[in-house]
C-alpha cells in the first residue's frame, strides 16, 4: 500500500486538473475537496474519482473554470442557473 502525505496528494491531484485545463485556484481545490472525501472515510467521492472526472472533461461533458449563478442558496434548495 502507497502512503502519502496529504498534502503531497493534493498537489498531485491539483496538477492533473490544472494540466486539463483547470485554472490553478480551481484545480487546487478540487484537489483539497478529492483529498478530504478520502481523509473524512468517503472514498468514493475521493481521489478515485480523477480518472473519470478526466474522461467527462476529454469527452466535453465538464468544462473546466465555468462559473454559475446561484440566486437562490438555502439550507435545503439551491438554485443554479
Amino acid at each position: 500500500m502507497v502512503t502519502l502525505q496529504a498534502d503531497r496528494l493534493i498537489d498531485f491531484v491539483a496538477q492533473v486538473f490544472e494540466r486539463a485545463g483547470s485554472s490553478k485556484e480551481e484545480a487546487r481545490r478540487i484537489g483539497c475537496y478529492l483529498t478530504t472525501a478520502n481523509l473524512t472515510g468517503h472514498d468514493s467521492h475521493g481521489v478515485i474519482r480523477v480518472p473519470v472526472y478526466i474522461r467527462w472533461r476529454n469527452a466535453g461533458a465538464v468544462h473546466p473554470d465555468r462559473v454559475v449563478d446561484v440566486p437562490v442558496d438555502l439550507p435545503s434548495l439551491a438554485v443554479v442557473d
